[in-house]
């Protein structure tokens, strides 16, 4: 996720790509990892009858899972912005490349070109 901000400034496509996929993935796996910490939590309790330490590494867990989360949806909304405001550089180059004055002329150079020649004379 760090690399992605540079990824966006130089525009390189295929690797911010692979970077969404990725940050898609991890946050999957960070909501599927607190899905089974209730449960988890419970057995834990049923099981091992834990102390006030155990309830406190509980929490720790919980709230580190948490701040990952947070943090996660923090640079991805950050990115966001950044793509948004690269999207509309491209788009502010494109539309100075349609006022071109030279681009709707076509070439002297392209004019219809001789198809036979004249060996006779």
């Amino acid at each position: 996720m760090d690399k992605q901000q540079t990824i966006i400034e130089k525009g390189d496509t295929q690797a911010l790509l692979s970077h969404v996929e990725l940050e898609e993935q991890i946050l999957a796996e960070i909501f599927a990892i607190q899905k089974t910490m209730d449960p988890m939590e419970e057995l834990y309790r049923t099981v091992a009858l834990t102390s006030e330490k155990g309830d406190g590494e509980i929490a720790e867990l919980k709230s580190t899972l948490e701040g990952l989360k947070q943090e996660a949806a923090a640079r991805s909304e950050r990115n966001k912005d950044l793509l948004s405001k690269r999207m509309a550089e491209i788009q502010g180059e494109l539309k100075g490349l349609r006022g071109n004055p030279y681009a709707a002329r076509p070439s002297i150079y392209s004019g219809d070109a001789p198809s036979m020649i004249d060996l006779k004379g």
